[in-house]
């Protein structure tokens, strides 16, 4: 008898209520036991379960069948089987339970069961085909699905399908796996598996009664383009083949093809294409000088172009000859190109070339004259490579620029060159000349034939000369390119003799000039006297140096001896409208000038009396001198006069020095002016005393004498006990008073003291009172009997009164505060 599952798990539920299961493991059976024999230790650790099921499933899932007493018979459901890749029914047996076809064993209580093979495919397998596991699980011959999968090596879609299917366009093989994507028809399969080919061209190859698209596809090896078309129905002269996944693009038309292919002449690929020829023109050699066509000789419509083949299909072509000459070949005439490309004959172009450049000149290319009609100076036939002009002049400033273009020109059309005097320089005479010989009556200034290129030429003289003499003055340049100018009439300097020269003919010089004719050494030129002589020696009196320019005297003064006391005039003595300024002559062109004789004497003779330079150069000799009486310095320290007694030559001279009659000292009108220029460190008062031999009366510290008081400046042998006569330091700082003095210079001082010690009073004290702490008693400042306690330091705090004094000692009887 059978029994399910659930039945046996009541009733063993139902019969153990009183014992649990435990798993025998000592036993060695793999089964559960309720005999109530179990160890201790399991049931204090909860090894035991209240149902066989649960004891079961809990310790021996993997002999989940056999803990169950083999009572399981099975759901009949479906599991996985991952051994054998499908999936098979929970059953015992092919009939445990009934129609069991597919059993696999008893599924263990963890395996998910599924009620038909499909959904457990789906569910469990799922990597493979869903169609092809269901097939296995159930024991049948997979066809396949016919669906379209992409067929990448092949550039197509194939079908889910064996070839012995014969429902199927295209048999693909049985697809076992599910990651395959598989699509309904072969246009989706295309446009979704295989998206990056021309879904024409997929679907072409996907069909295999296609012959291929009829589209063009690149061949870009060969310069053409390739027809995506069966060998037996490809159109004549095309080159046909199917296209693959390599092949790229395709195109509707060759043209179209082969505008993507930029590099190519278009023309020519299509020609390639289509098998004809493209009737274009190209270079086969640029050796024949000429362009061939892309043409078949024999059957051309007009049999005299030459035809060539192409070998190199990036060869560059063109619709004629004309653009395949100017563009091909440019160095080679067009005409000799056009008639070389058609095989005519070369009678030259009768234009300008150099045939031989040690002849200077340029012909003409042609073999004779006349042939061609403007053929006048035949040089030959040019090479191909030459460049060829439309006239002599140009080919000469071209290719024979170095020469003169006027002589090659008039060469190379044989005639006789003249010249074009036009002017150009000439550096060693410093002017311009013309460009001619001396047999063209025309030219103002022959310089001769020019045969190079390199020579500027010039309109005229004075555009020649600012352009190539621009560093001498214009007008002089000017001058000298003219034969017959006599000078520009400017002055330039003569540095050596200290005037001006004049740029004139000695022939027409006026007369007291100096004229010379100026060269490029003689620097700029200017338009009058003056401004030469300011401008180029300025180190010149500008009157001294315009007076020698033109030849007479500049009457004014300087000094010519130091010697002679006084200034002498640049004159002519005999020609003077006075006479008697005594007159000289210049021997040093550097020397100061001065408009009057006074002016001379004040800045060259300023330490003679200025009445007596002034007589001395006006009249040749001084009157006696007369004493000033003024005040110079004494290197007595102190000032003295210009006189030689006390009272001579009048009462003034208090303090004779001696005559000062040439001895070079400056004189000053008073002695305080004296002292305040010539002993600016001494004290004004005191130079002055010492200078009339006096005393100031004022005070000074004396560092050399005892006590802490000043000196009073003032004869010692005078009944004022404070004189102490003149410091010996003549820059000491003298005061009004003693107080000024003590109070600066002995400020530590007490100053009353210094002050009556200064002016020779005896110093007694200020009558006021101090603390004597030695025997803690008030004293009076003063000397002599008590309460006096003899003179107060100057550090001690004094007070006014006893009473004031004696009030700091509190703690002392004031009966007893005073010294006694």
């Amino acid at each position: 008898m059978n029994f399910s599952r659930t039945c046996i798990l009541l009733a063993t539920a139902s019969y153990t209520t009183a014992q649990v299961y435990y798993p025998d493991w000592q036993g060695g059976t793999n089964v559960c036991l309720n005999d109530g024999l179990e160890p201790h230790w399991m049931t204090l650790n909860s090894y035991t379960e209240p149902t066989l099921d649960g004891c079961c499933v809990k310790y021996f899932k993997w002999n989940y069948n056999a803990c169950m007493n083999d009572t399981i018979v099975g759901s009949g459901d479906w599991y996985v089987n991952y051994e054998d890749k499908k999936c098979v029914q929970d059953c015992a047996s092919a009939t445990s339970p009934p129609g069991c076809t597919y059993f696999g064993g008893l599924a263990t209580p963890t395996e998910t069961l599924y009620t038909d093979a499909l959904s457990c495919c789906e569910s469990k397998l799922a990597y493979i085909a869903s169609g092809l596991c269901q097939a296995n699980s159930m024991d049948m011959v997979y066809a396949g699905s016919e669906l379209w999968r992409p067929d990448y090596e092949n550039s197509r879609c194939v079908q889910d399908c064996e070839v012995s299917n014969t429902t199927c366009v295209l048999p693909g093989g049985i697809v076992e796996d599910s990651a395959t994507s598989l699509y309904a028809d072969a246009a989706t399969c295309c446009s979704t598996g295989l998206s990056y080919l021309s879904s024409e061209l997929c679907e072409a190859n996907s069909d295999p009664t296609s012959t291929g698209t009829g589209k063009y596809f690149q061949d870009a090896e060969n310069g053409m383009c390739k027809m995506d078309e069966d060998d037996a129905t490809c159109p004549v002269g095309y080159t046909c083949e199917r296209a693959t996944s390599n092949s790229g693009t395709l195109y509707e038309t060759e043209a179209k093809c082969c505008e993507s292919m930029p590099w190519l002449s278009s023309d020519l690929c299509v020609a390639l294409t289509s098998g004809v020829p493209s009737e274009q023109w190209f270079v086969a050699d640029i050796q024949d000088e000429g362009c061939v066509q892309d043409c078949n000789a024999v059957e051309a419509a007009v049999p005299e172009p030459w035809c060539g083949t192409i070998t190199n299909v990036a060869t560059k072509t063109y619709a004629s000859i004309t653009e395949c000459c100017s563009k091909q070949l440019s160095w080679i005439d067009s005409a000799r190109c056009n008639a070389t490309s058609l095989g005519g004959t070369i009678v030259g172009s009768a234009e300008w070339y150099v045939a031989d450049y040690s002849t200077g000149k340029c012909v003409q290319d042609c073999d004779a004259v006349g042939t061609p009609v403007t053929c006048l100076q035949p040089g030959g036939l040019a090479e191909s490579s030459t460049e060829l002009f439309a006239d002599a002049e140009a080919c000469c400033e071209s290719r024979l620029s170095y020469l003169n273009v006027g002589l090659c020109n008039a060469t190379s059309n044989g005639a006789t060159y003249t010249g074009s005097e036009e002017w150009i320089v000439d550096y060693e005479n410093t002017r311009c000349v013309q460009d001619c010989d001396t047999t063209t009556a025309t030219c103002v200034l022959p310089g001769g034939i020019i045969e190079d290129s390199s020579t500027k030429t010039y309109a005229d003289a004075a555009a020649c000369c600012a352009a190539k003499l621009s560093y001498l003055d214009t007008d002089l340049c000017e001058s000298n390119s003219n034969p017959a100018s006599n000078g520009t009439a400017k002055y330039f300097a003569d540095i050596e003799n200290g005037l001006c020269k004049l740029d004139q003919e000695t022939a027409t010089c006026p007369t007291g000039y100096t004229c010379s004719r100026a060269t490029v050494g003689s620097g700029k030129l200017y338009d009058t006297e003056t401004a030469c002589c300011t401008a180029s020696l300025p180190y010149i009196d500008s009157d001294l140096c315009v007076a020698r320019t033109t030849g007479v005297t500049s009457e004014k003064w300087f000094l010519n001896d130091i010697a002679d006391g006084g200034c002498v005039q640049d004159c002519n003595a005999t020609a003077a409208a006075v006479p008697e300024p005594w007159c000289g002559t210049i021997t040093d062109i550097g020397t100061k000038m001065y408009d009057t004789a006074s002016a001379c004497c004040s800045k060259q003779l300023s330490w003679i009396d200025s009445a007596t330079c002034e007589e001395v150069s006006t009249t040749g000799a001084a009157a006696e001198y007369v004493p000033t009486e003024k005040w110079y310095y004494s290197i007595d320290n102190k000032c003295v006069q210009d006189c030689d007694t006390v009272g001579t030559p009048s009462a003034a001279c208090v303090s004779p020095g001696g005559v000062a009659d040439g001895n070079g000292e400056t004189l000053f009108d008073t002695a305080a002016l004296c002292c305040a220029k010539k002993f600016s460190f001494m004290d004004g008062d005191l130079c002055e005393a010492r200078s009339v031999g006096n005393y100031t009366n004022l005070y000074y510290m004396d560092y050399t004498t005892e006590g802490d008081k000043c000196t009073k400046d003032c004869d010692p042998a005078s009944a004022d006990p404070a004189c102490g006569g003149s410091p010996g330091d003549l820059s000491v700082k003298l005061f009004a008073d003693a107080t000024s003095c003590c109070s600066e210079k002995l400020g530590w001082a007490d100053q009353a003291q210094c002050v009556a010690e200064s002016n020779g009073v005896a110093y007694n004290g200020t009558e006021s009172y101090y603390i004597d702490w030695s025997v803690t008693k008030c004293a009076k400042d003063c000397e002599g009997a008590a309460p006096c306690g003899g003179l107060a330091d100057k550090w001690m705090t004094t007070y006014a009164s006893a009473a004031d004094c004696c009030a700091v000692l509190k703690w002392v009887d004031p009966n007893e505060c005073l010294i006694a």
